[in-house]
């Protein structure tokens, strides 16, 4: 892995303070979640504080100094085609960083922490810290494809065998870093390179909001009709992209019983979601892949109950290109002329 260039003068003191500040957290064992929003979509990392301490404080001082924001995923390594045949032990990451406008306001080097002595590796999702030599790690980071044995404490892949500092997992967004991997590169670099656009942490609400709306795609998906439906409350009402489908949750489950019932539901993918959330009720838009309708959108709102967060409003719809917004009205008007149901 190459990181890029550092200034180690700057704020030497920062990264003692601020792994200070991360102490509860650690002590807590719970990951803190941060959502990277790229061109691509969202990738959504479960950073662990508590195993990697030192590395994940230097990864959220970069996320929380906005300094990822504008920065941009600029590598792919891949096996197929092979863009390392320099190398006799291949991988297959995508390497992302800072802003590189901002690389003078770049963070001292860490000291490497070895998946020797935190118990992490390098599997399917895991990111980890690109560096040159041990502790010259910075603000360049990789997320594996596949699980990568040869970037762990005695790997091969660095000549000095101590591997690379593991420190976090997607925990949503893989086919966005598959599709970030197959972009248009030119040998390892991706042209053009593909830009972070925000880097934030989320609240444990969010992450709650977050989990609870994907196991309810999941369970569509899984055609698990309780589990689908469970994620309701009790008044809750879906709308669907007909304007006659206004339904409770009765009315929806009557429609979709003989979906679930053949084994075979709907598979709805969220690629980007925004969420906010104040007291007990939260609001969310979401864009979503689907495999019927096409790229959609979904938006609504949940309330917490003493069983967590509860659908009381999903509004699904198929957003319509302004260019060809007329035409498509006009089929709509010519639909209804007739008189068609």
């Amino acid at each position: 892995m190459i990181s890029r260039m550092y200034t180690a003068a700057l704020h030497a003191l920062v990264l003692p303070a601020f792994l200070a500040a991360q102490a509860p957290a650690a002590a807590s064992s719970s990951p803190v979640h941060v959502l990277l929003t790229t061109a691509r979509g969202d990738i959504e990392v479960a950073v662990d504080v508590h195993h990697a301490p030192v590395t994940a404080a230097n990864f959220l001082r970069y996320v929380e100094a906005g300094r990822y924001d504008g920065g941009a995923f600029h590598r792919t390594v891949t096996r197929e085609p092979d863009n390392q045949p320099q190398n006799t032990v291949k991988i297959e990451v995508i390497q992302g960083g800072a802003d590189p406008a901002r690389e003078a306001q770049a963070f001292p080097p860490i000291a490497l922490e070895r998946t020797s002595v935190t118990g992490l590796a390098h599997l399917d999702g895991t990111v980890s810290m690109a560096r040159d030599q041990p502790d010259t790690a910075t603000s360049d980071f990789f997320i594996c494809i596949g699980n990568q044995p040869e970037l762990d404490f005695g790997g091969r892949r660095n000549p000095d065998g101590q591997g690379f500092a593991a420190f976090g997992q997607v925990v949503r967004g893989m086919e966005v870093v598959r599709a970030i991997q197959h972009a248009p590169a030119k040998g390892q670099a991706l042209e053009p390179a593909v830009r972070i656009t925000a880097a934030r942490r989320l609240s444990p609400d969010e992450v709650a909001v977050g989990a609870a709306l994907d196991d309810w795609h999941a369970a569509a998906s899984a055609a698990d009709e309780e589990r689908y439906f469970g994620h309701f409350a009790a008044a809750g009402v879906f709308l669907g992209t007909d304007m006659k489908e206004r339904w409770n949750v009765e009315q929806f489950r009557a429609y979709a019983h003989p979906y679930f019932a053949k084994g075979a539901a709907w598979s709805f993918r969220a690629v980007a979601r925004h969420v906010e959330v104040s007291g007990d009720t939260a609001w969310f838009d979401e864009s979503l892949a689907t495999t019927n309708l096409g790229p959609a959108r979904g938006s609504g709102v949940l309330t917490r109950q003493s069983s967590g967060w509860k659908i009381v409003l999903y509004d699904l719809s198929v957003p319509i290109p302004n260019e060809i917004f007329d035409q498509v009205k006009a089929q709509i008007a010519q639909h209804l002329a007739v008189g068609r149901p």
